[in-house]
């Protein structure tokens, strides 16, 4: 397991906030685990799944309280991203740009 400051991969406060609050009311889990899978359009798709613990290959990604994993062949994909909460206009909740 892997734990950085300066991640290829970003959290932003307002991420951060929503992840507490969502992790808040969920019973054993301590982290957001943020994937890539195959399928979708473009042959991949996101996944957000809640886990207990970190695994021996995980990249965590911590701001204010907030943690996030992402394994190291997700990070191949996910590099160079930026983990955001927004509610933009008619369009609901957005955890990720």
């Amino acid at each position: 397991m892997t734990e950085t400051t300066a991640p290829d991969v970003t959290l932003t406060a307002s991420a951060a906030k929503r992840i507490n609050a969502i992790l808040a009311k969920q019973d054993g889990a301590a982290f957001l685990r943020v994937s890539v899978e195959g399928g979708g359009c473009s042959g991949f798709s996101y996944k957000f799944d809640f886990a207990p613990a970190a695994n021996a290959d995980d990249l965590i990604i911590e701001r204010d309280g907030a943690r996030v994993l992402i394994d190291e062949m997700s990070l191949e994909f996910l590099r160079g991203s930026e983990i955001d909460f927004s509610t933009p206009a008619g369009l609901g909740d957005r955890l990720f740009d």
